[in-house]
């Protein structure tokens, strides 16, 4: 029997914090908080399955972006309190269309920041990595907000069919919602990351998903507010709110596409990253997973090392170098185990 885990002070307050956050949601919205995070998990669920076999990314490190997600509720609340000082409270088109633009803003910077802080370890995420980290920012965000219109509207009966959207009357009848508006935005930089290229190619597709996002909320906003030839207009280009989901589905689809191509036909060739033996007990199924992901940390690495140039190539190599004495060390330690059990 090993030695039970050890909390630190600062984990203890991270997740004493995060109980007493969802707590009071709870307790503020009772019945909203549990319909828009049971969607929540159902719209996680299938990103989630979806990328399971390329993501490299531990389910811990998606709940930082949630988190920080949820509290953006705050600062587009003080944003919007200044469009009231400044506008008034009469909807206007300058507030339908800046505050969606404001909303996508704070929604995908949790995703930034991670990348951020991450440091040269981007050059070991995929598509579908940095896909999940907007979706988590998206999610966080979304069950919030969803958990009190559901409380101010007496119920759910509004809520779409695929998880996380919306129905409502008039002209823009589907609302895609938070999480895939910030899903599509992370698909942009995810795929930006990925392919390289130039810096204005990158800078294109990285934000040509935040700009879609930001048009649809807008259009979605604008139309709820006004009956316009504009609207109309607004409305076409949406496919009356569809064109998002469609662009979400196709777009995590063509993620996990790329990202297959671009790690497992180098992933055959290297020795060291050869599969593990098949496990026999829960324990050798985590670590199993565990080097499964640091397996595909290591093909992303080699993947960039070769479509890069200069200074950056040579940063690429000494990540891959790392990744590479990780995977050495595992093997190292399951012949060492195996050995022991002999």
């Amino acid at each position: 029997m090993g030695a039970g885990r050890k909390w630190t002070f600062r984990q203890i307050l991270f997740f004493g914090g995060l109980a007493l956050w969802f707590l009071s949601t709870l307790v503020q919205t009772r019945m909203g908080a549990v319909v828009s995070l049971w969607t929540a998990l159902l719209f996680a669920a299938l990103l989630l399955l979806a990328a399971l076999p390329t993501r490299t990314l531990a389910l811990a490190e998606l709940i930082q972006p949630f988190c920080l997600g949820g509290t953006m509720i705050g600062v587009v609340v003080l944003i919007a309190w200044g469009f009231d000082l400044v506008l008034g409270t009469k909807a206007t088109a300058m507030r339908a269309m800046g505050i969606p633009l404001v909303e996508e803003t704070v929604k995908i910077a949790p995703a930034l920041w991670v990348l951020y802080r991450l440091g040269e370890r981007r050059w070991t995420l995929g598509a579908t990595d940095v896909l999940l980290l907007a979706a988590a920012g998206g999610l966080g965000f979304y069950w919030v907000e969803e958990a009190f219109v559901i409380r101010n509207q007496g119920g759910w009966s509004f809520l779409g069919s695929f998880p996380t959207t919306d129905i409502t009357g008039g002209g823009h009848s589907f609302i895609a919602g938070h999480a895939i508006w910030a899903s599509i935005s992370g698909l942009g930089i995810g795929v930006a990351l990925l392919l390289r290229g130039s810096k204005l190619q990158m800078l294109l597709i990285g934000v040509s998903g935040f700009l879609w996002s930001a048009l649809d909320h807008g259009a979605n906003n604008y139309i709820v507010a006004f009956r316009d030839s504009l609207s109309s207009v607004f409305a076409a280009i949406s496919g009356e709110g569809y064109v998002s989901l469609y662009i979400f589905l196709v777009g995590a689809g063509l993620a996990v596409i790329l990202d297959l191509y671009c790690i497992y036909p180098g992933l055959l060739k290297l020795r060291e990253a050869r599969l593990p033996p098949f496990p026999s007990s829960w324990e050798d199924t985590k670590q199993a997973w565990r080097y499964l992901r640091l397996r595909r940390q290591f093909a992303y690495a080699v993947a960039r090392y070769k479509r890069e140039d200069g200074i950056d190539k040579a940063r690429a190599a000494v990540v891959a170098s790392s990744v590479d004495a990780a995977l050495h060390n595992w093997h190292l330690r399951n012949a060492e185990t195996e050995t022991i059990a002999a």
